[in-house]
């Protein structure tokens, strides 16, 4: 027998309890705190249920005597005495103090807010009754667990991520000094006591960890290096009263990475080098709604999101764009299949799907090595393409954009678009309107992929809507420029 959800809101009714109290007025209460180490047990085995005794259990002392509304009070000369609550009403009221007590507990142990602070929130838990079993409740996961993950989302402040800056917990805002890298080669590297970013430079993130790499960056033709570190190093400092365990800007972990090529044409004066160190990070947050999201956050120092951005999709840095969305798309499963679990109140799916993040982040580290070694060898090739004016990216622009629309296919394994150009040149795009690369086809390898079912063409309507996408796409400073379409970009 499931007794399905259960919400509390303070008093008990037909199987469902419902508990909604302010948080204020549980950090006031008197019961006796729970112990942390109880608080952070991650499994609470069940406690075998004994026979009821439907006359006495309340008053012989089996069900805690309440504190609160019912409490057995003396009563002053001249009044009349409070009707006595039933035997019932008497469980429900205990049964609501302790589950008051453990919420309120849990809450202090988690975030450490000062007295008064805490919004109103509910509570809603998932329990199993067997009447087989004595009427045992189970809980899955634990009951502790359940409050602890729903403390989180009631904690968290929505809408505060700011792409391409770390949160300040000291300062509950992202938009400090602290909030992004004071130098261009500069990493994230952890948070201090008071949830204060930090920051160090990418060389120094490998000397620490004495990783046998580091002479590499200083090689004539050195290689794109890059350090996976997860979110309980990076937070191991952070006290819980200053976001250790907050939803805000929770960071699940983060890839520091160096070095990116700033081209002569777009270095910064202050930037000091051709040099550009990135920290990905992966948060979880909450939108402006207060929904679920999970999210790559890029991080650079002296340049903006909209030069990182542009950077990223310049010839000689596309490997790390790609690298990167295919890392945002394997992140989008995971929040798929965790806020179905979120909506299906079904707390052990979305543990198993939360549990895919780490595996995403190695997987994004091993694009960028492999992404790393090949640009090193097509340095040379890329430079003899750029002299010529044949960079795929304004030769894919060129192709899509000119003339009547070209023949567009669906590539299913990669869930991309493909856009056949001249001298069959393919062109695969996201669907953003993104160009992520090109290659040759020959005319036999093409039919092959259709026959086998890998490319699917396009109908007019939907090659169309590419065409608009990839036009629309284009940075807003070549619109400003007065690009049409059918003429390449200007040069970068």
């Amino acid at each position: 027998m499931s007794c399905g959800l259960v919400w509390f809101k303070g008093a008990f009714a037909a199987g469902r309890l419902v508990i909604g109290q302010a948080a204020e007025s549980l950090t006031n209460m008197q019961e006796e705190s729970i112990p942390e180490e109880d608080v952070q047990a991650e499994q609470v085995p069940p406690t075998p249920a004994e026979p009821l005794d439907t006359d006495e259990a309340v008053d012989s002392g089996e069900v805690p005597a309440p504190d609160g509304p019912g409490a057995d009070v003396e009563t002053p000369p001249g009044e009349d005495a409070p009707p006595r609550l039933s035997r019932f009403e008497r469980r429900c009221v205990a049964v609501t103090n302790a589950l008051r007590t453990l919420v309120r507990d849990l809450y202090t142990i988690q975030f450490r807010r000062p007295e008064g602070t805490a919004k109103k929130f509910k509570v809603q838990l998932e329990i199993d009754v067997d009447p087989e079993d004595n009427w045992a409740l189970h809980f899955e996961p634990d009951l502790l667990m359940q409050v602890k993950r729903q403390l989180e989302d009631a904690e968290a402040e929505w809408g505060s991520y700011i792409a391409g800056r770390v949160y300040d917990f000291h300062a509950d805002s992202a938009k400090t000094n602290q909030s992004v890298p004071p130098s261009a080669t500069m990493v994230f590297s952890g948070y201090d006591n008071f949830g204060t970013p930090q920051w160090c430079e990418f060389s120094q993130v490998l000397l620490d960890r004495k990783d046998p790499r580091v002479d590499k960056l200083f090689e004539a033709r050195a290689p794109a290096l890059n350090v996976v570190q997860f979110g309980k190093e990076l937070k191991s400092e952070q006290l819980s009263s200053y976001g250790k365990g907050s939803k805000t800007y929770s960071l699940l972990g983060q890839i520091a990475f160096g070095y990116l090529f700033v081209p002569g044409a777009k270095r910064r004066i202050k930037a000091g080098s051709e040099k550009l160190a990135l920290t990905f990070q992966v948060v979880e947050t909450r939108d402006l709604q207060g929904a679920f999201d999970l999210r790559i956050n890029t991080i650079a120092g002296v340049y903006s999101e909209e030069e990182i951005q542009e950077l990223l999709l310049s010839d000689r840095n596309m490997w790390i764009y790609r690298a990167r969305e295919l890392a945002q798309r394997g992140l989008d499963r995971v929040k798929e299949r965790a806020v179905h679990a979120k909506r299906a109140h079904d707390p052990s799916a979305y543990s198993e799907a939360m549990k895919k993040v780490p595996g995403v982040i190695r997987e994004f580290s091993k694009s960028l090595e492999r992404g790393g070694r090949q640009s090193t060898r097509r340095t040379h090739h890329a430079e003899h393409r750029r002299q010529k004016d044949q960079r795929p990216v304004h030769k894919a622009l060129e192709d899509v954009l000119s003339g009547s629309l070209p023949r567009m296919f669906r590539d299913h394994n990669r869930d991309s678009n493909v856009v056949i150009g001249s001298g069959q040149r393919a062109h695969v795009f996201s669907d953003e309107g993104c160009h992520i690369t090109s290659f040759s086809v020959a005319g036999d390898e093409l039919d092959q992929r259709v026959r086998k079912g890998r490319w699917e063409v396009m109908s007019d309507e939907a090659a169309q809507a590419l065409r608009d996408k990839i036009q629309s796409y284009i940075p807003p400073k070549r619109k400003a420029a007065g690009e049409k379409p059918g003429k390449p970009p200007p040069r970068d």
